[in-house]
C-alpha cells in the first residue's frame, strides 16, 4: 500500500506569496510606496519619487542569503558656479559631495495556538483561518505602525534654520512650550504650521525633494485626527482652503486626503504620535524639552525618500501540531526593516510638526 504525500510546503508558499501580496495592498503607506529607480536607460528624477523607498535588494534566492545590512547612496546637488566664456574648465571640476544611509534588517515573528480539536468543534467558523486572518492583520498594522515610529523619532534639530527638521506651532519653541488653545494665535495645528513646515522644506539644505504628481510639486503631510480637527476649527481653512482644492487627481497619494494647503497633501491617521501633559512626546533625543505640558502631536511632513522599507526575507506561514496533532499553531514573520532616511546625519525627507491638540 502506497502513502499519499502532503503537499503542505506547497500550501505555505502559497500562501506566504498571498500574504505578501495582501499586506502590501492594505498597509497605509501602499499609496506613498515605490521601488522604482533610475537606471542607465532611464535617469530622469521621477524614479525616486515615492515618500517611501522599498528596497528588495537583500532578498533570498534560495538558500543564498545577501546579508543583513544594506546602504543606500546618494549624491548631493552640484552648487559650483562653473566657468565661463573661455575660461579654464580643466582643474576647476566640482568635486561631487556622496553620503550613505544603512538599514539593518531583522526578524519579526509572532504566533497564535487553538485550544484542541474537541474546542473547534464547539464553533462555527474555521479556527484556522481565524488565526490566520488575525496574523495578517498583526503583520499589517505592524509594519505601519513602525514606518511611524521610524519616522517620528529623533527628529533633526538645529538652530540653522536651513539643517533644521523640527518646528513648532504657533510662537513654541519647544514641546514644553507648546501650552495655547487659542485659535488661529495660539499652538494648534492649522494652516501656519503648514506654511511654516513648507517654507522650511523648500529652503532644507540638503533639499527635500518634493513628489512630482503631473508636472507639480507637492509634499504630504500626516496629521493626528486632532490635529485635523484643529486646522478645520482655523479661520484661514475656513475662508481660503475648504473647498479650494484639487477634486480630481487620480494619483494614489491624493485619495483619502482631507485638504491641500500651499502644496501639501494633508491626510489624517491615527498612528501619528501623540503625548498628554507630563509625558514625552515620541523619541526625540536631540531637541529642547520634550515633555508635554499639555496635550500635544507629532504630525509629519514627507517629501521625496522620506522612508524605506527593506526587505530580505518577505512575509511567510509556518504551521505546526501540538499534543499528538491535537492543538495547532500558527506563526508569521518577516524579515526586513522600517526607518526613516537620513544622511550625513540629518533627516533626508522628513519633518517633524509639533503642535498641541485638544482632546475633547
Amino acid at each position: 500500500m502506497a502513502d499519499t504525500s502532503t503537499i503542505a510546503n506547497l500550501q505555505a508558499k502559497i500562501w506566504s506569496t498571498q500574504l505578501w501580496v495582501e499586506a502590501q495592498e492594505e498597509i497605509y503607506f501602499k499609496k506613498f510606496l515605490g521601488k522604482m529607480e533610475p537606471t542607465t536607460d532611464k535617469l530622469e528624477i521621477t524614479g525616486f519619487n515615492n515618500a517611501i523607498v522599498l528596497k528588495e535588494d537583500l532578498l533570498s534566492e534560495g538558500d543564498q542569503h545577501k546579508g543583513y545590512v544594506i546602504t543606500i547612496p546618494i549624491a548631493m546637488k552640484l552648487s559650483g558656479a562653473g566657468v565661463t566664456g573661455d575660461s579654464t574648465l580643466e582643474g576647476n571640476e566640482e568635486a561631487i559631495s556622496t553620503y550613505d544611509f544603512s538599514m539593518t534588517v531583522e526578524q519579526l515573528r509572532n504566533a497564535v495556538r487553538d485550544t484542541g480539536l474537541n474546542d473547534n468543534y464547539k464553533v462555527t467558523y474555521n479556527v484556522r483561518q481565524m488565526m490566520k486572518a488575525l496574523l495578517k492583520t498583526w503583520l499589517k498594522e505592524k509594519m505601519d505602525y513602525q514606518m511611524f515610529e521610524a519616522l517620528s523619532n529623533s527628529p533633526t534639530y538645529s538652530a540653522t534654520f536651513k539643517s533644521n527638521r523640527h518646528v513648532y506651532a504657533g510662537d513654541a519653541t519647544s514641546v514644553a512650550t507648546l501650552d495655547s488653545s487659542t485659535a488661529d494665535t495660539g499652538n494648534l495645528f492649522d494652516c501656519r504650521i503648514v506654511k511654516k513646515a513648507r517654507r522650511l522644506a523648500d529652503k532644507s539644505d540638503p533639499k527635500i525633494r518634493p513628489i512630482i504628481v503631473d508636472g507639480q510639486e507637492y509634499f504630504l503631510i500626516l496629521a493626528s485626527p486632532e490635529q485635523i480637527r484643529g486646522l478645520h476649527e482655523s479661520s484661514d481653512w475656513k475662508s481660503e482652503y475648504r473647498y479650494a482644492w484639487e477634486r480630481g487627481p487620480q494619483n494614489p497619494i491624493f485619495t483619502g486626503a482631507d485638504s491641500i494647503i500651499d502644496g501639501c497633501i494633508i491626510h489624517k491617521h491615527n498612528n501619528i504620535f501623540t503625548a498628554a501633559s507630563g509625558a514625552e512626546l515620541a523619541n526625540d533625543a536631540a531637541s529642547l524639552d520634550n515633555t508635554a505640558t499639555a496635550a500635544v502631536a507629532r504630525a509629519l511632513l514627507l517629501g521625496a525618500q522620506a522612508g524605506a522599507y527593506a526587505i530580505a526575507k518577505r512575509p511567510f506561514w509556518v504551521e505546526k501540531f501540538f499534543d499528538f496533532g491535537n492543538k495547532l499553531g500558527v506563526a508569521t514573520g518577516l524579515i526586513y526593516e522600517a526607518a526613516k532616511v537620513k544622511f550625513n546625519s540629518i533627516d533626508y525627507g522628513t519633518i517633524c510638526i509639533d503642535t498641541m491638540i485638544e482632546e475633547n
